[in-house]
């Protein structure tokens, strides 16, 4: 009924396409062993489920990687992997908890955990900080243009970006109120399904009218940056000499 979490048993889910339930434990032993075997028996058939004292992966998955226990669920949409992660904010992670969690990801009714710094009290600077809990309030506002970087805080790419990106921040901020500049800490908060960031600092260009977004893969220089915005905005952006 459960196995350790592990390649095989992953390659096993996808090529099966049968959901994974990856129940996450401080260490091995007899009471978590028996706490993921009475979790299984709800399962038997339907759900492949597994435990791994692997704070690390958890996180990596979309955890915070500071609450254990936790339980992930991994449904498969093609060959791409779909995760719902146990909402850490509802409480300690208990047998009835983690059925009740794994049979409303098996429906596709769990509101998953979102990882995510806290929401700034204050963001009134030139350029706005996005993290997982406002980035569908600020990057998919239809009204606005949003240009993101996604960055690591030990990213030295990202480090000699920043006095750019701040400067280009301020130059829209009062010249094209419709254009927000923003960046998000990509290793500290989770992202939307389909957002796949493999590298540092990545640069997305989310017009009012286009929230996929437009990866930006030129020059990280001043004018390279603002010309980008100006012929992708949604709007055209008057005074154009004076930006």
């Amino acid at each position: 009924m459960i196995d350790e979490l592990a390649q095989k048993t992953w390659q096993r889910s996808s090529t099966s396409k049968i959901p994974l339930l990856a129940l996450f434990v401080a260490e091995y032993n007899e009471e978590t062993f028996n706490f993921a075997k009475e979790v299984a028996r709800n399962f038997r058939g339907k759900v492949m489920t597994t435990y791994s004292n692997s704070a690390q992966l958890a996180e990596r998955w979309g955890s915070s990687g500071k609450v254990i226990p936790t339980a992930i669920f991994t449904n498969w949409a093609g060959d791409q992997p779909k995760f719902t992660i146990f909402n850490e904010e509802s409480g300690t992670l208990t047998t009835e908890s983690a059925i009740a969690f794994a049979n409303q990801a098996l429906e596709g009714t769990y509101v998953s955990f979102k990882k995510s710094e806290p929401i700034p009290e204050s963001n009134d600077d030139a350029v706005k900080v996005v993290v997982g809990k406002n980035f569908e309030e600020i990057v998919y506002d239809k009204e606005k243009d949003v240009f993101v970087e996604f960055y690591a805080p030990w990213c030295g790419h990202c480090k000699k970006l920043a006095p750019v990106w701040d400067e280009l921040g301020e130059i829209f901020e009062d010249k094209a109120p419709n254009v927000v500049i923003a960046k998000i800490d990509a290793t500290a908060n989770g992202l939307p399904a389909g957002i796949d960031i493999s590298g540092f600092p990545t640069l997305i260009f989310y017009p009012a009218d286009n929230k996929q977004g437009v990866p930006y893969n030129e020059d990280r220089d001043l004018e390279s940056l603002k010309q980008f915005v100006i012929e992708h905005a949604s709007r055209p952006i008057t005074e154009k000499e004076d930006l």
